[in-house]
């Protein structure tokens, strides 16, 4: 986020960061995480628009294409956004 937020700052207006691990993770209600450097991949996306659904729209694309590799019965959304196959978390918006 704070990647995003520099290239913002500089007059970016939308683009993709990618990471290899994550510090300072932090989700609803400051609840934290953490990211380890550990073959995952931390994406964050910006652009400067009214985008108060994206991240519903994000955890459909994810949910959709999750479902294309795998059986489709195991795969749920934990609304808003995190996809679990058989219960675990595979995936979080």
């Amino acid at each position: 986020m704070y990647e995003a937020e520099s290239f913002i700052e500089k007059g970016v207006s939308r683009g993709i960061v990618l990471a290899d691990s994550q510090t300072g993770g932090y989700g609803r209600n400051d609840k934290p995480w953490f990211s380890p450097e550990n073959g995952n991949i931390y994406i964050t996306f910006f652009e400067k628009s009214d985008i108060k659904l994206v991240p519903q729209r994000v955890a459909m694309a994810a949910f959709n294409t999750v479902s294309a590799f795998s059986k489709a019965d195991s795969v749920k959304i934990k609304w808003p956004n995190d996809i679990l196959i058989s219960g675990k978390k595979v995936c979080g918006i």
